[in-house]
């Protein structure tokens, strides 16, 4: 810096002013920096957001990735040893991933990692990430852009665009955004089918998918008072572009000789339907009663094409062609009451899910049977749990029951075989406590497993005439 100068100025006039150079020698810097806290808190691992490093981190994803037990890949998150998480903001649960780089870091109170989901959530659900925001105050307009540039061997793009509008308890809400993504897979399968000759199958597959996605939310919150507050959002997205090609080589022996060499191309074209998603929520107290409501509603579809040129060296060539015609549908609503009892907390819930999804499939040459099946589920479920905090530790005791009704019906005719009910009653006992420095927790859950949509889908993907990939 510079020594002060001190002049007398009796007119306009005060001519040049000389600062003469004053360093000084500083003995010693301390650079402090507050670092994100993680603790124990009932059945969560609680990381502090606000006043830490990640509240500079970016967006809600960039956050996820830095969280202590989460992995991050680009737009997906996995949770050491559980698979991945299902992610609720403000207890509202997020079913499109691009909600999070709406978020904002600095607009993050902290983020909560259940390993072990208790009642309040589903049986299939191993972990649960919570996130809560922090109020904002001030009226006005806000925008936020954010590019994301990723490289491997081929180049993913995502670009967004995000406005609000804040005046008093009134939040409103919108955004844009756009997907470049590109896959590829190589992979080599060689099967052996052991029957009265021994057939050996030996394919080398390589990939290529390539998909652009135009995405977009509006809607609004609005908060009464600081315990009471409603919200609805509304979400479209759509696919311009949903290409991929198949190249597949075939070596095909019998008993240890030669039988066939087959050369595959197929090229498929995805034309996506408009996704649409409405959700609503209501969060409120009425005197010790707290109330958490959501209800969904989700619709997708898409028609996917398929044209197989097949070269053989010892058969006549073939085309196949074929195509997949998809449609689904989801309503669920889910209410949760908890109210203060013997020192802690009791919470009773329900959920009510419905889900409806047509997949035809249609092979022109008939070398695959061409298929319509429809599928119908209904979930109900009700839940009870109790969490309290005693000298020794925290522990929670809760109990889930679900009911599963699933049809399935293949030509307009319902197949027993594959159709199916479930009543099943899912206890859960967690306690968590120190022992000096360390914090450690014990806990019992059961859980079940289901099978996807997909791994039950009608659609085929042909790979050769030996081989067919199908759900």
């Amino acid at each position: 810096g510079y020594a002060t100068t001190y002049k007398e100025c009796k007119d306009r006039n005060i001519g040049t002013i000389l600062l003469h150079s004053d360093t000084q020698l500083l003995g010693e810097v301390v650079v402090k920096g507050n670092l994100p806290v993680t603790r124990m808190k009932g059945d969560a691992l609680v990381t502090s957001v606000q006043n830490s490093v990640l509240a500079k981190a970016g967006s809600a994803n960039d956050v996820l990735g830095k969280v202590p037990g989460i992995l991050k890949d680009k737009d997906s998150f996995e949770v050491f040893g559980k698979g991945t998480p299902l992610i609720y903001i403000n207890g509202r649960e997020v079913r499109d991933k691009s909600e999070l780089e709406q978020l904002s870091s600095e607009d993050i109170k902290h983020v909560e990692l259940i390993t072990n989901p208790g009642a309040r959530y589903d049986a299939t659900v191993n972990a649960v990430v919570r996130i809560q925001t922090i109020r904002r105050t001030g009226d006005g307009f806000g925008f936020n852009l954010n590019s994301s540039y990723y490289q491997s061997e081929n180049v993913d793009l995502v670009e967004q665009a995000d406005v609000n509008y804040r005046h008093n308890g009134l939040d409103m809400f919108a955004m844009f955004r756009y997907d470049k993504m590109e896959f590829r897979e190589r992979t080599n399968v060689h099967q052996t089918l052991i029957s009265k000759k021994q057939l050996d199958l030996e394919n080398q597959l390589k990939y290529n998918d390539n998909k652009q996605w135009l995405r977009g939310n509006i809607g609004m919150n609005y908060m009464f008072d600081e315990n009471n507050s409603i919200g609805i959002k509304y979400s479209i997205q759509g696919s311009p572009r949903y290409d991929s090609k198949l190249y597949t080589t075939s070596k095909v022996s019998l008993d240890g000789k030669v039988f066939d060499r087959l050369q595959n191309f197929t090229s498929s074209e995805t034309d996506n339907e408009l996704n649409h998603q409405l959700n609503a929520y209501y969060t409120g107290r009425v005197g010790n009663l707290e109330i958490d409501f959501n209800a969904d509603y989700y619709q997708s579809g898409y028609l996917q094409e398929d044209i197989t040129g097949e070269e053989s060296e010892e058969q006549e060539d073939r085309d196949v062609h074929a195509a997949s015609d998809v449609a689904n549908n989801l309503a669920a609503a889910k209410l949760v009451l908890s109210y203060p009892v013997w020192k802690g907390k009791f919470s009773v819930g329900g959920e009510w899910t419905y889900t409806h999804r047509k997949d035809n499939y249609l092979n022109v040459e008939n070398y695959v049977p061409s298929s319509n099946s429809k599928m119908n589920e209904m979930n109900i479920t009700a839940f009870a749990e109790y969490s309290r905090s005693i000298s020794i530790g925290d522990f929670i005791l809760g109990a889930r029951y679900e009911q599963i009704k699933f049809d399935y019906y293949k030509d307009d005719l319902h197949i027993d075989d594959q159709s199916r009910s479930y009543d099943n009653i899912y206890p859960n006992v967690s306690f968590n406590t120190r022992i000096g420095k360390v914090k450690t927790q014990i806990s019992y859950t059961v859980k079940t497993q289901r099978p996807s949509y997909r791994l039950l889908s009608n659609s085929s993907l042909y790979i050769d005439r030996f081989s067919i990939q199908q759900g």
